[in-house]
């Protein structure tokens, strides 16, 4: 009768054992599993988002002999802010720069485009606040910041253009407010100074007209062309489109 009793002790304690084994297992798991899922490191994270090569609309801010160092829309937010962040851009002897042909499309002057996309550019050519597109060698995700190498550097075919209304006429310099189509920042005040090719011209309902700068009044929209990229607040300009005014006049009364 103590043996039985001794045994059936015995399992008892066993079987308590037991349970605290399975318990204690599960409570390691599901706490292995919690923090594995709450603390995934960069590297398992970047394996999940999509490669990151291409840069868009990247601003040069400085540049050195070999490198430019770009402001760029951050591509590793997930929010819907807007976040820049700085990178060094290093350029060798396998980066390709190149540019779209620069387009201004006179309506009077006999100006070919400026051809640029068969030209040879290099780092040199390169200017200080210039937007550009960057395609690099590497993913960015797996990169250092300061190890990024470009493949191909694409300057923008409508970098030379401006689109603002006029704040201010003087004799030869007009001023406009308004922001480069490539710019990433926001609207400033540029100042445009005329020269002896400067053409200032409409399309409208009435055909091609040629402008004079007494034509020009504050208020008007205007797009401006530049025979190079915008990269300063003061350029000269080489046409001056007029937009027209797209406000039918209003009915005259009628005479009774």
């Amino acid at each position: 009768m103590d043996e039985l009793q001794k045994n059936k002790s015995l399992n008892i304690v066993i079987s308590i054992i037991g349970i605290l084994i399975i318990a204690i297992t599960g409570i390691l798991i599901f706490y292995i599993n919690q923090n594995r899922s709450q603390s995934l490191s960069n590297s398992d994270s970047a394996y999940l988002s999509p490669p990151i090569t291409q840069l868009a609309k990247a601003k040069i801010m400085s540049k050195s002999k070999d490198s430019i160092t770009v402001n760029v829309s951050s591509p590793f937010q997930s929010d819907s802010t807007t976040q820049t962040v700085d990178l060094k851009i290093n350029i060798n002897e396998g980066t390709n720069i190149a540019s779209r042909d620069i387009m201004i499309p006179y309506l009077f002057s006999q100006t070919n485009p400026i051809p640029s996309s068969s030209a040879k550019f290099t780092i040199d050519d390169l200017l200080v606040n210039e937007v550009v597109n960057i395609l690099l060698v590497e993913d960015l995700r797996f990169t250092a910041k300061n190890n990024l190498i470009a493949q191909n550097i694409i300057r923008n075919a409508n970098s030379n253009t401006l689109s603002g209304l006029i704040t201010e006429i003087n004799q030869n310099t007009i001023k406009i407010k308004g922001s480069s189509l490539t710019s990433i920042s926001e609207m400033a005040i540029y100042t445009t100074t005329f020269s002896s090719d400067t053409e200032i011209s409409i399309d409208d309902i009435k055909g091609s007209q040629r402008l004079n700068l007494s034509d020009l009044t504050v208020g008007s929209l205007v797009t401006i062309y530049s025979t190079s990229p915008i990269t300063d607040n003061s350029f000269t300009v080489a046409l001056i489109s007029v937009q027209p005014n797209l406000v039918p006049p209003a009915n005259p009364t009628p005479s009774n």
